[in-house]
């Protein structure tokens, strides 16, 4: 009777390979999350990056901006042109309109488009003139 227990019963070499390929395949699964995550981890780091890069360039600009803003060439373009202001030593022109001017208007003509039936693209198209 004892060798039909010692059969009915699983080695225990039998046994340990079961664990061992079961704790293999735990660790291959944990292994392939860790992964994902990494890629995953990965393409955010790529996307802060970029971000972080436009970022800098436009509070470059800006600072360059600011400075531009904040300096002698700006407020005396910004007199010159917005503020209609000039300096000592300038001559302004000012445009004078003539005494006898009559303002012409010419009759604009509105042009309609002739309907073209579909036969007859088909017929230019294959047909020519």
């Amino acid at each position: 009777m004892e060798s039909r227990e010692s059969r009915k019963r699983p080695s225990v070499k039998k046994l340990l390979t079961i664990v061992l390929l079961v704790l293999v395949a735990l660790l291959m699964l944990d292994l392939n999350n860790r992964l994902i995550e990494l890629f995953n981890l990965r393409d955010q780091h790529g996307k802060l990056e970029a971000q972080v890069t436009e970022m800098v360039a436009t509070r470059e600009y800006l600072i360059t901006k600011q400075a531009y803003a904040t300096s002698v060439n700006a407020v005396e373009e910004w007199a010159r042109q917005e503020g209609h202001m000039i300096q000592a030593g300038d001559h302004p022109i000012v445009p004078i309109e003539p005494n006898n001017s009559e303002i012409i208007v010419e009759p604009f003509e509105f042009v309609t488009p002739t309907p073209v039936r579909n036969i007859d693209i088909w017929y230019e198209l294959f047909f020519g003139n």
